[in-house]
């Protein structure tokens, strides 16, 4: 009987040996594996943000910063870049306040200086901007000492949509400026975890946004890169001012036949939205923003930039246009109380623009901006 037992257990421990050692090869694959993986994610992320450091480099930002302080301008290929992290980069980098400072999102980003002759002016205009936008860079502002003593800032359609509404994450850029500067106006905060970008960072691991770069790298018969032109024929181009101009290429790829079939199509999208949501909560943010700048000394200009007259028209009457009213009312009560200068309007013919000033249904041309900003009283 003893015999036997033993014998079993002799016979059963090369198994076990087998066992763990088959167990220790796995993981030392799967540990393999998990390396080479690391390693090559961190290869494209640090490839990405070399190649593209105005989306993935604070410090690549902070170079572009400190070549648009020195006057010069920047040509780029693509204008769809964290434009948060550049301005965060300007700001910081500032040795004198701009009388004027103009935020929004892209319908401003073609508002230069010769709009404001004989006064100091930087356009911080970025893409995609909410009310989180507003507070935040009111925040980075504050934080630098660079409040100007007039602020433009701009009311859209999308200003006020509850988070779960929203589709563009890159205000998410600008969260630890929300966050501080919600807790000085004492409004609620969003939760850190719906604040954090992750769409964003996300991209820097894109092997197709890779092959791009690269392909634009070694296909390109000039790179981006500093200049004293104000415009290129194949560059988009930001300003020392802070504003862009459109390539030659790009510019002509808009026209009036264009701009009305997507203002038309635009429209037939959103006319029957029967409830187009605004958060009363969001709304209700602007008042505390306005009393604070107020209370700080600068002259707000709220600045409603209106739609394309055709897109605009085939809303009248309808729940989304009626919608549209109603955050210009709103907003209009608002700035009122606070004291704060409200021009402009979604609608076109109260602000003064023509169809020919649009190149879809919501961006428009400079003259236009010229119309809207000239109400605007001097501070």
């Amino acid at each position: 009987m003893t015999a036997t037992t033993v014998n079993t257990a002799t016979s059963i421990l090369p198994g076990r040996k087998a066992s763990r050692w088959a167990f220790r090869l796995v993981w030392r694959h799967i540990g393999l594996f998990a390396s080479v993986a690391a390693g090559t994610a961190f290869a494209i992320a640090a490839a990405n943000s070399y190649l593209d450091p105005l989306n993935f480099s604070a410090s690549g930002q902070s170079v572009v910063a400190s070549q648009l302080h020195q006057g010069l301008n920047v040509q780029v290929r693509d204008p769809n870049l964290d434009f948060r992290g550049l301005r965060r980069e300007q700001v910081r980098q500032m040795d004198r306040t701009p009388d004027i400072i103009a935020f929004a999102g892209s319908r401003f980003e073609l508002a230069s200086a010769a709009l404001f002759p004989g006064q100091s002016y930087f356009n911080a205009f970025v893409h995609s901007d909410f009310i989180e936008d507003l507070i935040a860079f009111t925040g980075l502002l504050e934080a630098n000492g660079r409040l100007p003593k007039t602020l433009i800032l701009s009311v859209r359609f999308a200003t006020f949509l509850p988070l779960s509404a929203r589709k563009d994450e890159e205000w998410k850029m600008f969260w630890p400026e929300y966050r501080a500067m919600a807790d000085k106006l004492g409004i609620s905060t969003i939760p850190l975890t719906d604040n954090l970008p992750f769409s964003h960072t996300s991209q820097m691991f894109s092997v197709s946004l890779l092959k791009r770069q690269l392909a634009f790298r070694f296909t390109s018969d000039e790179a981006p890169g500093t200049t004293h032109a104000a415009s290129h024929p194949k560059f988009d181009v930001i300003r020392s001012d802070g504003s862009l101009a459109f390539s030659a290429a790009h510019q002509g790829s808009f026209t009036p036949e264009s701009a009305r079939a997507l203002a038309i199509a635009s429209a037939k999208k959103v006319a029957n939205t029967a409830n187009w949501p605004v958060d009363a909560e969001r709304v209700a943010m602007l008042a505390p923003l306005l009393k604070y700048l107020r209370d700080k000394g600068v002259q707000v200009a709220i600045a409603i930039t209106p739609h394309h007259p055709a897109y605009w028209n085939a809303l009248i009457g309808t729940p989304y246009g009626k919608a549209l009213a109603s955050i210009e009312a709103q907003v209009s009560k608002i700035a009122a109380g606070q004291n704060a200068v409200l021009v402009g309007s979604f609608d076109p013919t109260k602000a003064g623009c023509q169809e020919s000033n649009f190149r879809d249904y919501i961006h428009l041309d400079e003259a236009c901006l010229h119309k809207v900003f000239g109400k605007i009283p001097r501070a």
